[in-house]
């Protein structure tokens, strides 16, 4: 079953302090990249634990909130987010280690202990590998441009990310044509998260993206 004294003691040892019920916030995080892990537990009875990562820049979430609010339709207006612990590139951990049926890890089968110390195992052999080194701008955003696992494109908000790539890419000092070079080739991605907008194209969402993290880049685009 699972227990939260084990758990917490078992985070804690991979450098994850807790933050509320089933959230856990890397301790190792920096000011640029910000690392967390989210627990789900389902069925009836709760018997099924689920875990997804997530990884996110802060100033670049806002931005990408306010992006897909201002473009994306109608139904992202209704969007609640928390400043806190809320992190839009959330990918599963148990599909990453191959935890079983939906990518889940049966909390009856085994004790408190044993779950903590496989999760625990998995977070430092599996996780680690692709995410502990993610702690600056350059390597967050090689991070989201790449399409591969365990962060594809297909698992997450496209048009979202697009926008913090766009974000990320600023900071670094970018130029316009750089950044339209840099999301051209996740066009399709983009589109599919745009399909509630009155304009579903995802170039002219990119150029609108662009103009807001650089207004006199495009000057005729309000």
């Amino acid at each position: 079953m699972l227990e939260k004294p084990s758990l917490t003691a078992a985070m804690a040892d991979v450098g994850y302090e807790y933050l509320k019920r089933h959230v856990y916030r890397a301790e190792w995080s920096t000011p640029e990249v910000e690392h967390f892990v989210y627990f789900q537990l389902y069925g009836t009875p709760k018997e099924y634990l689920a875990a997804d990562f997530g990884i996110r820049n802060k100033e670049a979430e806002s931005f990408a909130i306010r992006s897909i609010k201002a473009y994306g339709g109608d139904i992202y207006r209704l969007l609640r987010h928390d400043d806190r612990r809320d992190c839009s590139m959330r990918f599963s951990l148990g599909q990453l280690a191959t935890w079983g049926i939906r990518s889940s890890l049966k909390i009856s089968a085994v004790s408190g202990e044993a779950l903590a110390e496989k999760i625990k195992h998995d977070i430092k052999q599996q996780l680690f590998p692709f995410i502990r080194d993610v702690t600056d701008l350059d390597r967050l955003l090689s991070l989201l441009l790449a399409d591969e696992e365990p962060y594809p494109w297909i698992r997450c908000n496209g048009a979202m990310r697009a926008a913090m790539i766009a974000h990320l890419a600023r900071r670094l000092g970018m130029q316009p044509a750089e950044i339209r070079a840099l999301l051209k080739p996740h066009n399709k991605r983009i589109a599919i998260n745009l399909f509630s907008s009155p304009d579903r194209d995802p170039s002219s969402y990119v150029e609108k993206i662009i103009c807001d993290t650089v207004p006199h880049a495009c000057p005729n685009l309000n």
